[in-house]
């Protein structure tokens, strides 16, 4: 079941599934809390994604109960629905995500059919044609920056790049390695994965969990959590480096029902486990998912302060410099007649 935790317009969002009213979505007051939800897409099933572009349209991508593949967008106003396909009634969708490439919205997401776990990628356009990747061990796979990430048939775990938009050419990289996902660590990119109930970072062992499912990685303040799902359970490891992990903890069950929720920052999406009811929304580990946003984004629009700035000096010593290059050939053309004369 999908959680999606954007920030258009520096207001937190949270879309969510609820039975009876489909693809419903809150968003949180300044004073922190969440207001009474709406429904944008009754008609929606619970596997979705939803992306925030540069320009704070949100988009929406999902399948409804005739299973047509829908693309929405909203400019905060009014919804906009467009049928991209119809799949078979044999054909099960799960794991979406829309992403960016040089500017264009693209999607990919599993598909279960004939027993085989389908990567699907698409261009969205007019003409958008849906085309299979690769098979898959399992529904799982994670993209970042310009790469997929995911574990073929062979439980060979390696990414496809997807820069060009057109993915091909499979990269191996972990034999036996399973629920792929990246993460950046002291700036550097680190592969975290499952093996025979393991979870491994970059191929070093951290913990041992015969029933682990689904390892994410999150940050909360100078901590880093490696959680993962262990039959009712979420159990964690913690680290201050990236490097030493402790011992494996619980979390203390509260009753409620933990699912993943996904959080975008730039082009960037986060997981976290946790769980939410009308009034409130908690992610385990307490990370400040939303003051983080808040910081990047106030970041990115210092650095594009910063950019417009040089730009204007720049283009101002340009002006300078021809009207000083006029000047000069000026100067020069009266020196040539003075000399003639």
């Amino acid at each position: 079941m999908s959680n999606y935790l954007i920030m258009p317009k520096n207001t937190p969002e949270h879309y969510f599934y609820k039975p009876y009213e489909g693809i419903c979505v809150r968003r949180r007051s300044p004073q922190g809390i969440w207001q009474e939800h709406m429904s944008v897409f009754p008609g929606g099933k619970d596997e979705f994604c939803v992306y925030c572009s540069h320009d704070k349209k949100v988009h929406l991508l999902c399948t409804d109960h005739e299973n047509k593949l829908i693309y929405a967008v909203s400019d905060g106003s009014e919804w906009k629905k467009y049928v991209i396909s119809k799949l078979s009634s044999d054909v099960f969708v799960s794991n979406i995500h829309l992403y960016s490439v040089r500017g264009r919205l693209n999607f990919m997401y599993s598909a279960l059919y004939n027993g085989e776990n389908l990567l699907i990628h698409c261009i969205l356009g007019d003409h958008a044609k849906p085309s299979t990747v690769d098979i898959c061990e399992t529904p799982h796979f994670f993209i970042k920056g310009n790469k997929v990430y995911y574990t073929n048939s062979k439980g060979i775990l390696g990414f496809v790049n997807i820069a060009d938009e057109k993915p091909s050419g499979f990269n191996p990289i972990y034999e036996n390695a399973h629920f792929g996902t990246v993460y950046d660590i002291d700036e550097r990119e680190k592969i975290l994965f499952a093996r025979e109930g393991a979870v491994f970072i970059d191929g070093k062992k951290i913990a041992h969990d015969t029933h682990l499912e689904m390892p994410i990685l999150s940050h909360s303040g100078d901590k880093i959590y490696i959680m993962w799902r262990s039959g009712i359970f979420i159990r964690y490891v913690t680290s201050s480096d990236g490097k030493d992990f402790s011992e494996p903890m619980r979390f203390m069950s509260t009753g409620k029902t933990i699912n993943i929720y996904t959080a975008q920052r730039g082009d960037a999406f986060f997981n976290y486990y946790g769980y939410h009811n009308a009034h409130g929304l908690v992610l385990l580990g307490n990370p400040d998912i939303f003051e983080r946003s808040a910081e990047f984004a106030a970041k990115k629009e210092a650095e594009l302060e910063r950019v417009k700035s040089l730009l204007n000096q720049t283009q101002k010593e340009v002006v300078a410099a021809k009207k000083e290059i006029a000047r000069l050939g000026k100067v020069i053309g009266t020196l040539t007649e003075h000399n003639k004369k």
